[in-house]
């Protein structure tokens, strides 16, 4: 069970599974590195286009992951199951995840990703670019969000269910949804924390173009918000039943 993996310098294109796992699946305390890699076309079936993480610690670096698809959740990468993800230096681009999140879902985990590009993920129902969900939480810094489709809500970053995230120095722009949350949404009792960070020219068709809270808390500090825009109500930011947010200079 207790297995240890190194990938360097490898490309994994084109690998498909009927339903979980495209291309690599951990799982029962392993631990693998992945440097210097590419995912590329590759096909989960229903459950993780990329890479399936399962009660294990993943640590990748200057990594990139392009066009990886699903049906049902995450294009990318799923990390789950008292998990550890930390992402440093890497892309993910348009990813699709069908019904459920582009790039990253992170379900009972934690994920710490840095420096990491984002742009062009996709999926029909939520979370265009990162999914925090089920108690987990979410570090992230230095990174860019740009031109992610969340479906119905959060283009770029959904966080939902108790769950937390740490969003700081990061560009969030140009990201779509249709019902709420061009760019960030957090709900049923979760926080942010959002520091040093843009938000720009994010859309969402119906509430809320760059930030929405519902029954949820949020902490704002040194962040611009320019040109978001809703179709309804709230350009920028709206909170909703029995939410709170506090915004610094």
């Amino acid at each position: 069970h207790y297995s240890t993996a190194v990938v360097n310098n490898c490309n994994l294109t084109n690998n498909t599974a009927t339903y979980q796992a495209g291309a690599i699946q951990t799982q029962l305390a392993c631990t693998l590195t992945l440097r210097n890699s590419k995912f590329t076309n590759n096909n989960g079936g229903k459950i993780a286009g990329a890479l399936d993480i399962i009660n294990s610690k993943v640590y990748i670096d200057k990594c990139i992951f392009v066009n990886n698809t699903v049906d049902h959740q995450v294009g990318g990468i799923f990390v789950d199951d008292n998990s550890l993800l930390s992402a440093n230096n890497s892309v993910f681009k348009n990813n699709d995840g069908g019904r459920i999140t582009g790039a990253v879902l992170i379900s009972h985990s934690k994920a710490q990703i840095n420096n990491c590009t984002f742009v062009k993920n996709k999926a029909v129902h939520e979370a265009g670019g990162v999914e925090v969900n089920a108690n987990s939480t979410l570090i992230v810094t230095n990174s860019q969000f740009q031109s992610n489709h969340g479906g119905q809500v959060a283009g770029a970053i959904f966080v939902m269910y108790n769950s937390k995230a740490l969003i700081t120095n990061c560009s969030i722009t140009n990201n779509t949804a249709e019902t709420s949350a061009g760019g960030v949404q957090a709900q049923m009792n979760s926080t942010l924390f959002i520091s040093n960070s843009e938000f720009g020219n994010n859309h969402c068709d119906q509430y809320a173009g760059a930030l929405f809270l519902d029954s949820s808390q949020a902490t704002v500090s040194n962040c611009t918000f320019v040109g978001n825009t809703a179709g309804q109500e709230a350009g920028a930011i709206k909170t909703q039943i029995d939410s709170t947010l506090v915004i610094h200079n």
